[in-house]
């Protein structure tokens, strides 16, 4: 999930046949777990920022469920607390490299400690997560820690473990020169071919060959560039 402060929208025109344009986006946005793919796309020039935040963060910042937020996509002040909305909004405004006041706005927004370091990886922050259930949920059964889980992460850990398995897979794909789809598929824990090329369609709308293709070629794909170096 994650904040951002876009200046146009719209759907891409190479991938879907034309532009189809909207209104403008408020100048901050909120956007919760997400179980689909987006695009967005704009006639001119965007000029954005936006910040990632696990569930359990977003929680421990802002004291609010991700669960209760599952695709939406919505103006922030519709989500966060006025005086969170504020703090965020001044970004940008005042003295300081924008990076430490983008820091500084969500240390006045914490409802609770914040950590010093971030995990590296969506599957050490899933095996912490659950880790940290598994102690605080002593004496439960399996079912109740699954829906802890659910309400701490915003979806459920075999619903997650497909973005997990993606995550390995272009990390790999990152590596070689001229991956073979069926061992990347076996080393990224897939039962087949078929298997990785159905779940990367479903969770990015792109085949793993076209997904590869973009993030050697695609500005726009940078992100997925720092699989490899992780």
């Amino acid at each position: 999930m994650g904040f951002s402060w876009p200046t146009a929208h719209g759907s891409d025109a190479s991938e879907w046949g034309g532009p189809v344009l909207s209104e403008a986006l408020p100048s901050m946005l909120f956007a919760g777990p997400s179980r689909t793919p987006s695009i967005s796309w704009s006639p001119g020039s965007v000029h954005a920022i936006s910040i990632g935040l696990y569930p359990d963060a977003f929680k421990r910042v802002f004291g609010i469920e991700a669960s209760d937020l599952m695709d939406l996509v919505l103006p922030m002040e519709q989500v966060l607390p006025a005086s969170s909305c504020q703090a965020l909004g001044q970004v940008g405004t005042e003295d300081g490299p924008l990076f430490q006041q983008l820091e500084s706005a969500i240390q006045r927004c914490a409802h609770g400690g914040l950590a010093t370091g971030g995990a590296a990886t969506l599957n050490h922050w899933l095996t912490a997560l659950g880790m940290k259930i598994a102690a605080t949920c002593t004496g439960t059964g399996l079912r109740q820690m699954q829906r802890q889980f659910k309400r701490w992460a915003g979806q459920s850990q075999r619903e997650l473990q497909l973005y997990v398995r993606a995550e390995r897979a272009f990390a790999l794909v990152q590596q070689q020169e001229n991956p073979v789809w069926s061992d990347v598929a076996l080393q990224a824990g897939y039962s087949d071919q078929s298997h990785f090329g159905r779940e990367v369609k479903r969770i990015s709308g792109f085949s793993p060959a076209q997904f590869a293709q973009r993030m050697k070629t695609d500005e726009a794909f940078w992100m997925y560039r720092l699989l490899g170096k992780s």
